[in-house]
């Protein structure tokens, strides 16, 4: 799954719900069948929700960067 959405597993983790992140338990990931099972993740819905993220953040960089532009300006 990781591969498919470009990133590593570890980031996946990362942003599950549980911890803090935009995938959420049911969603975009369920668990295995057993306690040992992997998590199961949609990948269409996982790519969708970190490029979403990805946009978000990189809008919030633009909007500050404009800022500090017009500040000091005055």
């Amino acid at each position: 799954m990781a591969d498919a959405a470009g990133c590593s597993e570890r980031t996946l983790k990362r942003n599950m719900d549980v911890r803090g992140g935009c995938l959420n338990l049911g969603e975009h990931y369920r668990h295995g069948p057993s306690a040992n099972s992997s998590y199961l993740w949609r990948a269409d819905l996982v790519i969708e929700a970190l490029s979403h993220r990805g946009m978000v953040a990189a809008e919030g960089r633009k909007l500050l960067l404009e800022l500090t532009a017009s500040e000091q300006k005055n």
